[in-house]
């Protein structure tokens, strides 16, 4: 990794505590220490640093430690920067699983995981439903590797060698499987993902690009590899592909019209 994207340990330990408060109650010094893997003395001194800044703040009796006003402004900014994204995507999601028979999936990129944040069911009876908020390792979901495509090799260096997990017979588990992957999905402009986190179920995605940067989010369409197959993957794609752009020419058209 060249020197000027490597990690800052003192950001990745405060970022570390930030994320143990957003995800529980009002701690302690002792316990958020242990939470975050961190001696006390350089917990203190970081939690010390945050309340000053605001992301934090401190009960003066308990002396617990709680989301201060900057965190929640932060939370508050993500989530509606998601509500943007799931109006945006809502009726092109709709008329995708409508189009296709199948279940129609949102997710973003969250380290090595995808997040699904929304989704259409299919009409049919058997269907592929996943509860929102539900994380995948994005390495086996094709909704994670038409993230993964555009991202940096700081994103992907760590994910793979940290190790890719199996899940099945199919999961790809060697580092450079999964490159050259990544560059047929950059090539072709989506993703497939035939029994590789799960036995039986297949999907097809596409990613929502914005006019920079990597990927905002992805598009998918799974179901059981009794009609999901290979050849109808590939038939199903470019219907992906077209309701991807949809979604992002409507992200889009805001910025736009304030400029008209």
């Amino acid at each position: 990794m060249p020197r000027d994207q490597t990690p800052v340990r003192s950001v990745q330990r405060a970022l570390a505590l930030l994320t143990v408060i957003a995800h529980g109650d009002e701690m302690p010094l002792a316990e958020l220490a242990e939470a975050a893997a961190l001696a006390p003395s350089t917990a203190h001194r970081l939690l010390t640093t945050l309340v000053d800044l605001g992301f934090l703040q401190q009960d003066r009796e308990s002396r617990r430690y709680g989301a201060g006003h900057g965190l929640l402004g932060l939370v508050s900014a993500a989530e509606q920067r998601l509500a943007t994204l799931r109006a945006a995507a809502l009726p092109h999601m709709t008329e995708l699983a409508a189009a296709c028979g199948e279940t129609a999936h949102l997710t973003i990129l969250d380290g090595n995981q995808v997040i699904f944040v929304d989704q259409v069911l299919g009409p049919g009876t058997v269907r592929m439903e996943v509860k929102v908020g539900t994380r995948m390792a994005a390495h086996v979901t094709a909704a994670g590797k038409a993230l993964l495509a555009w991202q940096p090799d700081a994103v992907v260096g760590p994910l793979l060698a940290a190790g890719l997990e199996r899940f099945t017979p199919q999961t790809l588990t060697e580092p450079d499987d999964l490159q050259r992957e990544l560059a047929l999905v950059r090539r072709r402009g989506w993703a497939t993902e035939v029994e590789e986190h799960e036995q039986g179920a297949a999907c097809v995605a596409a990613p929502i690009v914005a006019a920079t940067g990597p990927p905002l989010a992805s598009l998918s369409v799974s179901g059981p590899t009794s009609r999901l197959r290979p050849s109808t993957l590939r038939v199903l794609a470019d219907r992906v592909r077209e309701a991807a752009d949809g979604v992002a020419q409507s992200l889009s058209a805001p910025s736009q019209n304030g400029h008209t």
